[in-house]
């Protein structure tokens, strides 16, 4: 069976949404269904009007908070924390398997998540060669 980019979304919603109502109950955040499916990211923006962020969460990130969502509200923490600083307006933020990436604003969608990709490789092919030993 083939998934639309709009259950992906939505699946991922369902494992995200109860991580940021337990970082902060008062936190603003919407899902934008329409940006992330070249990537495998889940893009969403949080934070209010004068303090909001955009945060890239790849596919590998939501499916393990699926099993254990701590390493996700540990990353989240971070990122909502890093809201209150002056400098999160001029980055994103990548979550992934592994923790946060941060990047400059002007950082081009493709190499950030190639980047993010990159990172999720390298995590599996450590479970790949723990696996064999």
């Amino acid at each position: 069976m083939v998934r639309t980019w709009t259950e992906e979304v939505e699946e991922a919603r369902r494992v995200i949404a109860p991580v940021l109502e337990e970082v902060d109950p008062h936190l603003r955040y919407r899902f934008d269904p329409t940006s992330g499916s070249e990537f495998e990211a889940v893009v969403i923006d949080i934070g209010g009007q004068k303090k909001q962020a955009r945060v890239f969460v790849t596919f590998e990130a939501w499916v393990n908070a699926k099993a254990d969502a701590s390493e996700m509200t540990a990353a989240f923490s971070e990122v909502v924390h890093a809201l209150s600083s002056a400098k999160a307006k001029d980055v994103i933020f990548v979550i992934t398997s592994i923790g946060v990436m941060t990047k400059p604003r002007r950082t081009p969608t493709q190499r950030l998540l190639d980047e993010a990709a990159l990172a999720e490789a390298d995590v599996t092919v450590e479970r790949f060669k723990r696996s064999l030993a």
